[in-house]
């Protein structure tokens, strides 16, 4: 027992290694990438929002060049090795109700934009208003991502 439980704490360490957490921000070493994992300013819930919103939200959120990410900075903190979250286990504040948005919209329908599902890992096209009435817009969770 003692085995498999110093096993375990190996592979946490292992999947955390590329990632250090600072005071609700989390840092790719990888990629230089800083991701918001604290939502104070949201009741400490992690924020959902529109698309335009998202982005709006991003860059309202203070200096330091915050940004909604785009798909391939938001799939790099996907871990497909886990399930039910499927990001990284360094992220505290995760949700699993909505995808996340991320800045990228298709080229062949324009009016969608990239989210990753956490509960599954899969990505997909997502409205960016909601396809049934034109007056609703779609909701999906927000992780914003600074550096290059």
């Amino acid at each position: 027992m003692k085995r498999i439980s110093i096993f375990l704490i190996i592979l946490v360490v292992l999947a955390q290694a590329d990632f250090t957490r600072i005071n609700g921000i989390v840092k790719d070493l990888s990629t230089g990438l800083e991701w918001q994992d604290s939502y104070n300013a949201n009741g400490d819930a992690v924020k959902v929002a529109t698309w335009e919103n998202s982005i709006t939200y991003c860059t309202n959120l203070g200096s330091g060049g915050w940004r909604l990410p785009n798909i391939r900075e938001l799939n790099s903190i996907t871990d497909l090795s886990t399930s039910s979250p499927t990001i990284n286990s360094i992220f505290q504040n995760v949700i699993t109700t909505y995808p996340y948005w991320s800045s990228t919209s298709s080229h062949q329908y324009p009016d969608t934009a990239y989210i990753v599902n956490f509960l599954s890992g899969s990505y997909i096209n997502y409205s960016k208003r909601n396809i049934e009435n034109q007056n609703l817009d779609s909701f999906a969770a927000v992780r914003c991502v600074r550096g290059n």
